[in-house]
């Protein structure tokens, strides 16, 4: 529930699909078309009015007779949030298709309310896969019934309850899987400071909202309207969100509710302290060893660097570097020859053999001495010097001495 209104923050912060099907894309992230790609509702299901004159029929072979209706495709935002606390129902405060049967069955069993609505509310759907092998299966014993459902309602956040089997061992046991959250938002980036700086960031602010007791919950219409706007072109700089402004646990009513840019979000403004300044106190406070502590900062700073707009999301800098190339044709196409240096721009600086300036600023340890002068058409993060570099092969690259970092074991964490 605490992480749910930072996955649309992070979609936008982490966004780097800028292109689909050989087009430049007027969006940042894959969210969108994902989502429509495994939309599998029936024409009853997408209209929340339907009915029999309507001539919109549904399936008696689908759950809910695939006439219930379905405001969004199984692949979105959470639809629920699912803590036991007397308060979670008013911030869930949009309507929840759900499978009355199971619910009332979970409800019989123990199961408290809210979570039960959120394992009702995914048998709303069917599963899209089945194995012919494991369909007379022991459910008591085996949950590839459960796995196939569960793992195909594909949201921000995923709730896992463990494997039976490996759930009941001791946790001194290597084969022992807990109870996990999923966040499953952020996109891939294309260096692995990057990728490291923002799991780490994620995997820190758990520690800190546990640690603190926080409460980052907004009503989940916010968190709705969140998603809506996070995979919108720079959102990361030009759109905002709304976030919290007290962190105390109270009801729906009582929290205060801001529009905040992403970089008031992490750094703060005069009515919110900020996520960032709260990661490093609760460093301080726990007497964080140095260099787990230097690495952490330094990956919070780039994030914050990002957030300003002082430096470029993945999207950002694929999409100016395709848009200046000499082939492109200003017709929303992108050649194969920008395809392939744009490829080979990425592969350099995956592997750590080009310099990573114009992506992470002075977070990538440049240390080649590469000066270029930028076409007329260079643009505000100097895109095209990369690609003077990657189209002239004659020319020195410098090396990218930036690399994955050993394991923070401070804060016991292990990527």
């Amino acid at each position: 529930d605490q992480l749910a209104a930072l996955t649309p923050v992070l979609l936008a912060l982490t966004a780097a699909t800028p292109f689909m099907r050989g087009w430049i894309c007027d969006d940042d992230v894959r969210w969108g078309q994902i989502s429509q790609s495994v939309d599998d509702r029936t024409p009853a299901e997408r209209s929340p009015a339907a009915s029999s004159q309507d001539g919109l029929s549904g399936d008696d072979r689908l759950a809910g007779s695939g006439t219930r209706p379905l405001a969004k495709s199984r692949y979105d935002g959470i639809d629920c949030y699912i803590g036991a606390r007397a308060d979670t129902a008013t911030f869930n405060d949009m309507p929840l298709a759900m499978d009355q049967e199971h619910f009332e069955r979970l409800v019989q069993g123990g199961v408290d309310v809210e979570l039960a609505r959120h394992v009702a509310h995914l048998f709303a759907r069917d599963p899209l896969v089945i194995f012919a092998d494991r369909i007379e299966i022991d459910d008591r014993h085996d949950v590839d019934h459960w796995e196939n459902l569960q793992s195909t309602n594909w949201q921000t956040l995923r709730w896992k309850p463990p494997p039976p089997q490996k759930g009941e061992l001791s946790k001194d046991n290597d084969a022992h899987i807990g109870w996990r959250v999923e966040f499953r938002s952020m996109e891939v980036q294309m260096t692995d400071f990057e990728n490291a700086a923002f799991i780490s960031f994620i995997v820190l602010l758990a520690r800190v909202i546990l640690d603190q007791n926080l409460d980052l919950r907004i009503p989940m219409s916010k968190l709705e309207e969140n998603m809506s706007i996070a995979g919108r072109r720079s959102a990361y700089v030009h759109e905002k969100f709304w976030f919290r402004q007290n962190l105390a646990f109270m009801s729906a009513d009582e929290a205060k509710c801001q529009l905040m840019t992403c970089q008031e979000i992490l750094k703060g403004n005069s009515s919110f302290e900020g996520l960032v300044p709260l990661c490093k106190q609760y460093m301080c406070r726990n007497r964080c060893d140095h260099a787990t502590r230097q690495t952490l900062e330094r990956y919070m700073d780039f994030i914050v660097e990002r957030a300003t707009g002082n430096l470029p999301t993945d999207a950002s800098w694929m999409r100016d570097f395709v848009m200046s190339h000499p082939t492109y044709k200003h017709d929303g196409r992108v050649t194969q020859a920008a395809a392939h240096d744009l490829l080979v721009a990425a592969e350099a600086m995956g592997n750590d053999s080009e310099a990573c300036g114009e992506l992470l600023g002075s977070f990538a340890h440049v240390e080649a001495d590469v000066k270029q002068t930028a076409p007329a058409n260079s643009q505000k993060y100097g895109y095209p010097s990369l690609l003077t570099r990657i189209m002239s092969p004659d020319k020195k690259h410098g090396d990218h001495v930036d690399r994955m970092p050993a394991p923070l074991n401070g804060l016991g964490l292990r990527h």
